[in-house]
């Protein structure tokens, strides 16, 4: 009699620790509200977080027989539908020749530019900011772009401008010095876009203020 109440009692105890280790489990795996998901900090990021500076590497001129002078941005939410005005197709325009100039037709959007230079004794390797490309007399290679709120001009507020617009696509043209004053598609008279795609960012970088 002795040994079967053990028995029942073992029993009994691992019944209670499986129960409570199917407690601990359930606890860990369940899913956290947005509130606790605020809480957790770095471990998770909230849905609501959204980054809304776009940062851009551009090749103006990769090969050696480039000789680009510049180049024009383009984003937009419809696919730039050739179907839909082009005021309606496309939410961001700017040219990296006038991009820290504010056009008084307020047709064109702005840009902050940064090329790589050891000009004036600085660091080859540093971001060095120039305020558009025909100001700097240096061959551009790659460019550094980026865009926020501050720089939209025709679509101002931008609240399309945030890394969780699945409708956004962006596009690049790299821009001639003489006629014709963009590179064209092999075989047509139209300018040769290609796709761009930014790197988001959460905050204005410590090298661009």
């Amino acid at each position: 009699m002795g040994k079967l109440f053990d028995c029942v009692l073992a029993l009994a105890g691992s019944a209670f620790a499986s129960a409570a280790l199917i407690g601990i489990m359930y606890g860990a795996c369940a899913p956290l509200p947005a509130s606790a998901a605020r809480r957790v900090g770095t471990l998770l990021r909230p849905e609501d977080v959204r980054m809304r500076v776009a940062m851009f590497v551009v090749p103006v001129n990769s090969e050696d027989g480039d000789s680009y002078a510049g180049f024009s941005l383009r984003a937009s939410t419809s696919n730039f539908s050739a179907g839909r005005p082009e005021a309606s197709r496309c939410q961001f325009f700017a040219q990296s020749e006038v991009a820290d100039l504010r056009a008084e037709s307020g047709d064109l959007d702005l840009m902050r530019l940064f090329v790589c230079t050891s000009k004036d004794g600085a660091d080859g390797r540093s971001y060095t900011r120039i305020g558009n490309t025909v100001s700097w007399t240096n061959r551009l290679t790659s460019v550094v772009a980026l865009v926020d709120a501050s720089c939209l001009v025709t679509h101002a507020g931008g609240d399309w401008l945030r890394s969780d617009n699945t409708a956004l696509s962006w596009a690049y043209l790299r821009d001639m010095p003489v006629d014709p004053v963009s590179e064209l598609e092999d075989g047509t008279e139209s300018g040769q876009w290609r796709p761009i795609a930014p790197v988001w960012l959460p905050a204005m970088p410590e090298w661009a203020k």
